[in-house]
């Protein structure tokens, strides 16, 4: 059997790259890649993204993620990776009974236009939407000025999956963004988790 595969978003063939080696990549890729059995039949093609987050950002987390719920670690929510229509793919970061409060650390002062974050919601499994997000910038780390916030326009009790980004049109020159998304905290009356602690995934 044979491993054949692009990097430059054309679906892979047999005349595509044929794999032998680990693949070396500098940037964010997506690797498409074909499997083909002795007798020539093709595999569906599988395809992965690879995201390289860029030079000096960083991420802090005042809100703590349970292990399961991490999306790969701290920098989930940095590294341009989006979450699906499932909360159990592995790419949204939950928090449970806390508001989510973190600040981004571009690197250096940059040119910005807008500030956007992802959330789920699927009230089933607890999960609601913020009932609000603020963000704030700044160009020192200390002094945050607030440049925005959206309100969640849905109901809470809304029961099918929705995704949703917050966000807010702030054309500036910044290198700290700050963002806190307010949970509604406990599961509403009602809901069959009445009186527990309600989920936030970004």
């Amino acid at each position: 059997n044979s491993i054949y595969y692009t990097i430059d978003g054309k679906e892979p063939t047999t005349n595509s790259n044929l794999y032998r080696n680990a693949i070396r990549i500098s940037a964010s890729t997506t690797i498409k890649a074909i499997a083909v059995n002795q007798e020539g039949k093709t595999s569906n093609i599988i395809s992965t993204q690879f995201v390289k987050i860029p030079e000096g950002r960083k991420i802090q987390l005042f809100s703590t993620y349970p292990d399961q719920y991490s999306a790969g670690g701290d920098d989930a929510l940095i590294n341009g990776i989006r979450g699906g229509n499932s909360f159990k793919t592995g790419h949204w970061q939950g928090y449970q009974g806390q508001d989510l409060n973190v600040i981004v650390d571009l690197g250096s002062v940059q040119k910005i236009n807008s500030i956007d974050i992802g959330f789920i919601q699927y009230s089933e499994s607890w999960i609601f939407f913020p009932y609000e997000v603020e963000f704030y910038t700044s160009k020192d780390g200390k002094t945050f000025t607030k440049v925005g916030l959206e309100e969640n326009p849905y109901p809470v009790e809304f029961d099918e999956v929705k995704i949703k980004d917050f966000g807010c049109i702030c054309p500036q020159k910044t290198r700290y963004i700050k963002i806190i998304g307010k949970t509604i905290m406990d599961c509403p009356k009602g809901h069959r988790g009445e009186g527990h602690k309600s989920w936030l995934f970004a």
